[in-house]
């Protein structure tokens, strides 16, 4: 009897539960969605503009990475093409020829793609790079640097009012020295000049400074200033080394031959994919991880 009574009681236990279950309507909350974007501003002299062909650039996929064009259009982000900020010249920065742009293509496509498929979050480009610039003419107060600071800060402004993405990170990527190399700049010297450069982008919203070392100078037409070059690019992998917001994400260019380059220290648009797809996965693993990339050579017939 006693069995019987529990039993019974199970039964009925189920039947409220069942009831109560019945009659209480459910809802499947979904977690809050967004739509993050990184804004990195693409800061540096040729090799960062970019000297090679547009139409052998690795394409940014669509919705993967934009452009903001703070002098030509800020008003909305354009799809990330190369060449990369080619119209992006006023009196404060400026890479042209004359009215003919030197900027043909470059290494951000690839880096933004790569990026991409490592984080799944799509890069805000800002144009700020001009040829032949040496690290003492991107200090504090002059031009370059305070228009990169303006082109930075205007899209940081479009991006706060629109609500389409939300930005998660601001970075820097930078890639300049062959003039500083070519001059035998020392590392002391060197690592001034990048502190107050970086210190700069911090007061407008930089978080990290992302840094390609140099490649080098054709070894058959100079071989001292070959040696000065391989030397100088050693020197910003040591000196990121020593800053904990300055990593060293590329060292690819370094190892490019001859048969890669062009007008005597610059690159075809090969060795520029497998740069911008390299610094842009190493970034990525920075992002993700916290830790330093380990920055391989270049290998003889690696593409991307």
């Amino acid at each position: 009897m006693k069995r019987l009574t529990v039993f019974l009681s199970a039964i009925l236990a189920a039947i409220s539960i069942f009831s109560f279950a019945a009659c209480t309507p459910t809802t499947n909350v979904e977690p809050e969605q967004h739509n993050y974007a990184d804004v990195i501003v693409f800061m540096g002299q040729s090799n960062m503009a970019g000297r090679g062909d547009a139409s052998l650039a690795v394409p940014c996929g669509e919705g993967h990475g934009f452009e903001f064009k703070a002098v030509t259009d800020p008003t909305k982000l354009y799809p990330l093409q190369e060449p990369f900020g080619e119209l992006e010249n006023n009196t404060s920065l400026s890479d042209i020829s004359g009215t003919i742009p030197k900027k043909t293509g470059g290494p951000v496509s690839a880096f933004c793609e790569a990026y991409y498929q490592e984080t799944r979050v799509p890069v805000i480009g800002v144009s700020a790079s001009q040829g032949g610039t040496n690290s003492s003419e991107w200090q504090p107060g002059y031009a370059l640097i305070e228009e990169a600071k303006h082109r930075l800060d205007l899209c940081l402004n479009y991006m706060y009012s629109q609500d389409m993405y939300e930005v998660r990170n601001i970075f820097m990527v930078w890639l300049q020295g062959e003039g500083d190399a070519g001059n035998g700049m020392q590392y002391d010297e060197y690592n001034a000049n990048m502190r107050n450069i970086v210190d700069a982008m911090k007061t407008v919203g930089v978080q990290h400074c992302y840094l390609i070392s140099i490649g080098t100078y054709m070894k058959s037409l100079n071989s001292t200033r070959y040696d000065l070059y391989i030397q100088f690019g050693e020197m910003q992998a040591t000196m990121c080394a020593n800053h904990a917001d300055m990593t060293h994400v590329s060292r690819k260019l370094a190892g490019m031959p001859e048969s890669m380059m062009h007008l005597n220290n610059h690159y075809l648009q090969e060795a520029y994919n497998v740069m911008g797809n390299d610094a842009g996965r190493n970034t990525a693993y920075h992002v993700l991880t916290g830790k330093a990339p380990v920055c391989e050579p270049y290998v003889a017939g690696e593409t991307v």
